[in-house]
C-alpha cells in the first residue's frame, strides 16, 4: 500500500512539475486492485531521448524499471525500444530490455510495454536460491475512442506475478479535460477489477 501512495504521489508531482511547459512530454499512468499495482512514467528528456520508468507491485514483489530509450516515429505510431536496469524487493537488481509502444488516431488508440531480464532475477525458491529470468507484457490494449470514452481489449502477461500467466480482459477510459484520464480494468482468469488514473501533457 505505501509503494501504491508513493507511486501515485510521483505520477501527480511529475504532472505538476511540468503542467506549464511544452516540453519535455510527460506520460504517466498508475492502476491497481487490492492484488496488483502497475505504473508508468515516461518523460522526454532531449530530442527523442525518454526515460522509460514502470513499476509493479505484488503480495510478494515490489519491482521497478528504469531505462533510456529512443523514440522511432512512423505517421501515427511511436516505438520506443530502450536499454536500463530493474530493482526491487522480492527480485534481484538486473539488466533489462524494454520495447514500448503507441499507436494513436482519431479514432483508434492502442499502446503497450514489454521488457526481458537479461539475467536470472525473480526469485521463485528463496532456501534453494532458485531464479527465472524476468519478462514483462503489460499496459497492451486495443481501444475505439467514442467521443471522450475509450473502450477495448487489454491483455498482459508479467513472471512478477506468483500466478504467473496470460491474463485477458477490458479496458476503459474517460478523458477529464485536456490532461487526465480515469481508467478501469477488467481482467482474467481470476478475475481482477483496477482503477486507476492517466496523465499526459
Amino acid at each position: 500500500m505505501k509503494q501504491s501512495l508513493f507511486f501515485a504521489g510521483l505520477v501527480f508531482i511529475s504532472a505538476s512539475s511540468w503542467a506549464q511547459n511544452t516540453e519535455p512530454d510527460v506520460e504517466a499512468e498508475f492502476v491497481a486492485s487490492e492484488v496488483f499495482r502497475s505504473g508508468s512514467l515516461v518523460v522526454r528528456t532531449w530530442k527523442d531521448l525518454h526515460f522509460d520508468g514502470q513499476y509493479f507491485g505484488t503480495e510478494t514483489v515490489n519491482a521497478g524499471i528504469t531505462a533510456l530509450a529512443w523514440e522511432f516515429r512512423w505517421k501515427q505510431l511511436s516505438i520506443l525500444p530502450g536499454f536500463g536496469a530493474s530493482f526491487g524487493s522480492g527480485v534481484h537488481t538486473v539488466p533489462m530490455v524494454t520495447l514500448r509502444w503507441k499507436l494513436e488516431t482519431r479514432r483508434w488508440f492502442s499502446q503497450g510495454y514489454a521488457a526481458q531480464s537479461l539475467l536470472r532475477q525473480v526469485v521463485t525458491d528463496e532456501d534453494a536460491g532458485q531464479t527465472i529470468y524476468a519478462n514483462v507484457l503489460d499496459n497492451n490494449h486495443i481501444s475505439i475512442r467514442l467521443g471522450p470514452t475509450e473502450v477495448g481489449g487489454l491483455w498482459e502477461h508479467t513472471k512478477y506475478r506468483d500466478e504467473n500467466e496470460w491474463k485477458g480482459g477490458l479496458r476503459g477510459a474517460v478523458r477529464l479535460g485536456e490532461h487526465f484520464k480515469l481508467i478501469v480494468q477488467s481482467v482474467w482468469p481470476d478475475w481482477e477489477f483496477r482503477g486507476g488514473i492517466a496523465f499526459e501533457k
